[in-house]
């Protein structure tokens, strides 16, 4: 299960899955807490593990986290931010090793990544969300308003009963029901 569930965020994928940054924000990839209930704690954990791992080989400090570090880190990461999605994850990491949220001056300090990840990478997420969320709406409105009917041609339907062709059949019946009151 957990090399099925996480092989689509491997590491070295982290180009692929972080190449169109709105896609990371989609709800089909397994959040935190999705894989420490489908594949264990551990195994969220250790995958994280991983992430970091490569910011920390990526950046060109001369203190780099230690293996208790990242383990920290990542258990603090699970726990906290649950709800962060594999990709989110990897996007985050991407663009911090980009140098999106500021840089490492002789040591990766573990408290800067947490603090990047919330108070930098969180509210970018938030407007990411956002965004999309507006856009479903806005797209079930165009939807809304292309199938809708005027109140005049609802009256139309009715009267000439090809109402009932186009709502189903218990719609029909309250529709009947309030005509006669």
């Amino acid at each position: 299960m957990a090399e099925t569930s996480l092989k689509p965020y491997h590491i070295d994928r982290i180009g692929e899955v972080t190449a169109v940054s709105r896609q990371c924000f989609d709800r089909q990839h397994p959040s935190l807490g999705k894989i420490k209930r489908t594949c264990g704690k551990g195994v969220a954990e250790a995958w994280l593990v991983t992430i970091l791992a490569d910011i920390n080989e990526f950046c060109g400090v001369k203190t780099k986290l230690t293996t208790k570090q990242m383990a920290d880190l990542a258990q603090m990461i699970t726990t906290e931010y649950s709800y962060l999605t594999a990709a989110e994850i990897m996007l985050f990491a991407q663009r911090m090793k980009g140098g999106r949220y500021g840089q490492f001056y002789g040591t990766i300090d573990p408290q800067v990544i947490l603090i990047a990840l919330r108070d930098r990478f969180l509210p970018e997420r938030y407007n990411a969300l956002t965004a999309i969320e507006e856009e479903e709406k806005a797209k079930e409105r165009e939807q809304w308003a292309k199938e809708a009917v005027s109140r005049e041609e609802y009256q139309r339907l009715k009267q000439s009963g090809e109402l009932k062709d186009y709502i189903s059949e218990e719609l029909w019946e309250k529709v009947q029901k309030n005509s006669r009151k």
